[in-house]
């Protein structure tokens, strides 16, 4: 069975538990029928999928509500006893349930001059230490992933303006809304600059006549920041500094805010009581490099994901992906692991621990009994003694994604 291009006809095989889940559907491994739904949404549009009963059979991928079903192009193609000649197969992710972390679905920020609000509570994060994430931090977090800049394909990385044009494409996504019919994209600005934000101005001005009394009209800035302080954070362009009224927030308080740079900078500007435009807040998120856009929760993380990279490229099809929103198990259990290596439908989790702390690495065993039923291989490395780790942590990489790649 193929995917096969409906101008081209050129095909992409389908892995064998693919095959699996349409043909029998078997959904035993949730993470690879996830996958698989992911999969099916992205080609959909281009592509048609080639029968097992008759290779001229073809099958036509639609989605509603999030569901994908699979139906026959032309019944009479199929042999008689085909499934799909009497049935449509269904799929649908069936792991993500409702958290007290998730993706958002609103964008409004500000109720008339009040600071950035969130409704969500102290947020466990990795059941090991809690946190509350802004709103603007949700935001952030939402459009990275959507934008699949938390996903990595080591031979064939993003240059830094596909990157930035991915997270604009996600932005002007015409399901984010602030509110009603106002698009959060139209409120988006690719890069914050000092002229540009002194001429985005008039746009807040215009606004604030045709808003909702009730929602105060804002922009969002996004830029690379070399240093982040408590309410200022400096740009690799030209090196200015700007100042925010509010604390800037950050994925955790335990970040240093020294040795995790660089962040990109999500920020919110309005105008203020004399229509001077300010920003009031901002969302500083680490990341890998100023080229390399996925996000990182500590220099410990950066480190580790620097030689994940170096030993991926040895090899092909490999995929690594940064987790920003828990996973619940159907028995309520959180996860979500450092990092997760994809491999011809195999998964590798990687965590990296970083403290000996006894009740950190309590957490950390538990989330391991958690792990060892949602993947096929798990790596946890000691970051904080990496010198001593280096070479075995090195050797069960490179074991565990050559043991999949064959």
């Amino acid at each position: 069975m193929f995917f096969i291009n409906k101008i081209s006809l050129d095909t992409i095989p389908l892995t064998q538990d693919e095959k699996d889940l349409l043909l029998f559907h078997d959904s035993s491994q949730f993470l690879i029928k996830n996958d698989f739904v992911d999969k099916l949404l992205k080609l959909k549009k281009d592509y048609w999928i080639t029968c097992n009963c008759n290779k001229n059979a073809l099958l036509v991928i639609c989605s509603l509500n999030h569901n994908i079903y699979i139906r026959s192009k032309k019944i009479s193609d199929h042999h008689p006893d085909c499934f799909f000649a009497r049935n449509q197969a269904k799929f649908s992710k069936d792991i993500i349930k409702s958290a007290k972390y998730n993706k958002i679905k609103k964008f409004r920020l500000y109720s008339n001059v009040t600071n950035i609000t969130s409704s969500d509570q102290d947020l466990e994060h990795k059941q090991s230490k809690s946190y509350s994430l802004s709103k603007l931090g949700q935001i952030l977090y939402t459009i990275i992933d959507d934008a699949d800049i938390n996903t990595i394909i080591p031979k064939q990385q993003k240059s830094i303006i596909t990157q930035l044009t991915d997270i604009t494409r996600a932005f002007q996504d015409p399901e984010k809304k602030i509110y009603r019919h106002i698009l959060i994209g139209k409120f988006y600005r690719y890069v914050l600059t000092q002229n540009y934000l002194e001429k985005s101005k008039e746009t807040l001005v215009k606004a604030e006549k045709w808003f909702p009394a009730s929602v105060k009209p804002f922009l969002l800035f996004s830029s690379i920041a070399t240093s982040v302080k408590s309410h200022s954070f400096t740009t690799k362009k030209a090196q200015p500094t700007y100042q925010v009224v509010n604390e800037i927030s950050l994925p955790s308080p335990r970040i240093n805010l020294v040795k995790s740079a660089p962040y990109f900078v999500l920020t919110a500007a309005i105008l203020d009581s004399e229509n001077n435009i300010i920003l009031k807040d901002a969302f500083a998120m680490p990341i890998f490099s100023e080229k390399l856009l996925i996000p990182v929760e500590s220099n410990y993380e950066r480190t580790i994901l620097k030689i994940i990279l170096k030993v991926s490229s040895n090899y092909t099809d490999v995929y690594i992906h940064k987790p920003l929103f828990d996973t619940i198990t159907d028995d309520n259990k959180r996860f979500r692991p450092d990092f997760v290596i994809t491999i011809a439908a195999k998964h590798i989790f990687i965590e990296v621990l970083g403290t000996n702390d006894r009740e950190y690495l309590r957490h950390k065993n538990d989330l391991a009994s958690i792990f060892a039923n949602h993947c096929d291989d798990y790596i946890c490395v000691k970051a904080y003694s990496l010198q001593s780790e280096y070479n075995s942590f090195i050797e069960k990489l490179n074991s565990s994604i050559k043991r999949f790649s064959n």
